[in-house]
């Protein structure tokens, strides 16, 4: 299935026969109940601080949490008016079950001070749900090497936490996709300009904003009172998608482009001076500063990867070879995929260096018995293409 996002299209697929709520209309998606459940204890009220316009507009929107299916690929929330005026929300079960996971693994990574570990459970999750390598979900514990005792201790230790966070960003996700219907800003990623991409993700960023420092006010115990800390989660989310689908260039991904303008609007808008008592605020506004300059360079990250390599760390070498591989750079890019492997790092890393020792590979490095090394490695991982290949080719 495609990712598209706030876009006017002839006809919608998915056609949902009857409502379990006000909003939300029955697909049998795992995640349709809690989405029903949030429309009506945060987003309804928080809707009473729209105009009576922008409510009636709302009131029309069919709210559609699309099921999992392990051949589709994660779907981001998008808005859509059809061509007969009909108003869609879609969101999906594996974005959500994607989004769970990376506030787990945001979490995990302040309580044992591993800082790129949601950066890089979101890349290798990507990798396996991709269409070639079907596998379960690993939980970010799992990667981080806890057990279950303790992974279900963390949990349990840090459920209020999870709890709040995820709150923060599926209201400002589900009040942005609003927003494209209230502002009547929607486009089509085939056919429209980035600008006009760009106009309508920041004008539905400003209406979510001001609608819910509307409702905030009058909300003591709410301390973020624009949502900042919830936009940046979901921003920083969505990066890691945008950055796994776009090769090119990941500020024009074509389903979320966001432009140096959108991140510094959330660091300018009360997330930095936020106290939050479960995770550190300085952390979090030092990775938004880091999406910015790279968005200023226009460079995916190259320039932090590259002094983040430097510095040793073998998942920055990894992903500095894909941001290489993106570029045609192939020779340079199998050098940091091998500086990775070098270092310690089994994963897609290991699939991309036995592509390089490929006979067949552009490289010219042939090398098949290290390649099919390499191919054992990942299966041995649990990467389903590795281990089809290994099925195919391996000679063991």
């Amino acid at each position: 299935m495609k990712l598209l996002k706030a876009v006017s299209i002839g006809l919608l697929l998915l056609s949902p026969t009857f409502a379990i709520a006000q909003y939300v209309e029955s697909t049998g998606a795992a995640e349709e109940h809690s989405i029903s459940a949030l429309l009506d204890d945060a987003i309804t009220p928080i809707l009473a601080f729209a105009t009576e316009a922008e409510q009636a507009t709302a009131s029309r929107i069919k709210i559609v949490v699309v099921p999992f299916h392990p051949a589709d690929f994660v779907i981001s929330p998008l808005a859509i008016k059809t061509s007969q005026g009909e108003r869609v929300m879609v969101l999906s079960d594996a974005f959500l079950r994607f989004l769970d996971g990376y506030l787990e693994a945001y979490l995990l990574s302040e309580e044992v001070g591993k800082k790129i570990l949601a950066e890089s459970w979101a890349q290798r999750h990507f990798a396996q749900v991709s269409m070639l390598n079907q596998n379960p979900m690993q939980l970010p514990g799992q990667m981080f090497g806890l057990s279950d005792l303790e992974i279900n201790e963390f949990r349990e230790r840090t459920s209020d936490a999870f709890a709040g966070l995820k709150w923060m960003v599926l209201v400002d996700i589900l009040l942005h996709e609003i927003g494209h219907h209230a502002a009547e800003l929607f486009y089509n990623p085939e056919v429209d300009t980035s600008e006009t991409m760009i106009a309508a993700e920041t004008a539905a960023d400003a209406w979510a904003t001001e609608v819910f420092r509307a409702y905030a006010a009058s909300q003591a115990r709410i301390l973020d009172k624009s949502n900042s800390t919830g936009r940046a989660f979901a921003l920083l989310a969505l990066r890691e998608l945008s950055s796994f689908v776009s090769v090119a260039d990941v500020r024009s991904s074509r389903t979320h482009p966001t432009p140096v303008s959108r991140v510094m609007a959330i660091l300018n808008d009360g997330a930095c001076s936020t106290v939050q008592s479960t995770i550190s605020m300085d952390d979090l506004c030092k990775k938004l500063e880091e999406v910015a300059s790279s968005l200023e360079l226009d460079d995916r990250g190259f320039s932090t990867y590259l002094e983040r390599a430097q510095s040793g760390e073998a998942f920055a070498m990894y992903r500095l070879g894909q941001v290489l591989l993106g570029q045609g750079k192939s020779i340079e890019a199998c050098s940091y995929f091998q500086n990775a492997h070098e270092a310690g790092l089994v994963g897609w890393n290991t699939r991309f260096l036995a592509w390089c020792f490929e006979p067949e590979s552009p490289t010219g490095l042939s090398d098949p018995e290290f390649a099919e090394e390499l191919y054992y490695l990942a299966a041995d991982d649990g990467w389903a293409e590795a281990q089809a290949w290994v099925r195919k080719f391996g000679t063991r």
